[in-house]
């Protein structure tokens, strides 16, 4: 057995239904009566992998969350696999919020301890 072992955790993601689900987002945000005349914006880089949530106010920016992530589940793509990183400042009574998308996990190599075999 080498000397090192090593393991990667991967999760794959259907770029096709996470657009379905944001596009689904898209709708209820649209027909939601708490987000008439107010700015509600999702979108989606496929080339930086980052997802950028825009709202009037932080109550606005956690109630779009939350439609996404009910949206992704329905779709069957993890949540685990949207990170946040530190927010941005707001801009002109405006939050923002971006959400990295992880193609895949990977962990250290693992060192055998003593009593594993080598």
């Amino acid at each position: 057995m080498a000397n090192q072992s090593s393991f990667d955790v991967t999760s794959t993601i259907d770029f096709a239904e996470v657009d379905n689900a944001l596009n689904q987002a898209r709708k209820e945000v649209a027909q939601r009566y708490d987000f008439k005349g107010v700015t509600a914006d999702i979108v989606l880089n496929p080339t930086d992998k980052t997802l950028t949530l825009t709202a009037d106010d932080e109550f606005k920016m956690n109630a779009l969350w939350e439609i996404v992530q009910t949206r992704l589940v329905r779709r069957g793509v993890p949540i685990k696999n949207f990170t946040a990183p530190a927010s941005e400042a707001p801009q002109a009574r405006q939050a923002r919020a971006s959400r990295m998308l992880q193609i895949a996990r990977q962990r250290d190599a693992v060192q055998p301890g003593p009593g594993l075999c080598e």
